[in-house]
């Protein structure tokens, strides 16, 4: 279960002071699907907009930014059949291996990542995935449907 964090008179399911960390790709994937236990932070999948509006601005647009881009995850894993369809059983390892299997789906043309494209911001893969209309690279078709 969601460890609940009790203060200022109330439960919620993230820690007091907590802020979105900045994060890479592989990193957002992982703290979408498993959390971090050890700072008592769930699975992001899990948050609702009225879990972040205290701590995070705009916290509508960051989680409708992190569901669309997580969408285009799901396609591209289970393409590569790397999904894992039950939440429970994602680990940090997983997430990890699955990285590696879809991320050159993210690697648009046009840009010399090099190695940085493993630095981006998951924000950045984002806004290239919505540049390209949400066609993946090496995807024919564009899905609607997730």
């Amino acid at each position: 279960g969601t460890m609940l964090h009790c203060y200022d008179g109330a439960l919620h399911v993230l820690p007091k002071g907590f802020k979105l960390p900045n994060m890479n790709f592989s990193q957002f994937i992982t703290m979408w699907l498993c959390g971090n236990q050890s700072e008592g932070v769930p699975p992001f999948q899990l948050l609702q907009t009225q879990n972040l509006t205290k701590q995070i601005p705009r916290a509508k647009h960051v989680i409708c930014s992190m569901r669309y881009l997580i969408g285009h995850v799901i396609i591209a894993a289970k393409e590569a059949d790397c999904w894992e369809h039950s939440p429970q059983l994602w680990t940090k390892e997983k997430t990890l291996r699955m990285y590696d299997k879809i991320y050159s789906r993210f690697m648009y043309k046009g840009k010399k990542y090099g190695s940085r494209f493993h630095e981006l911001n998951w924000w950045t893969i984002k806004n290239k995935v919505y540049a390209n209309k949400g066609k993946l690279v090496g995807q024919s078709v564009t899905l609607t449907e997730v």
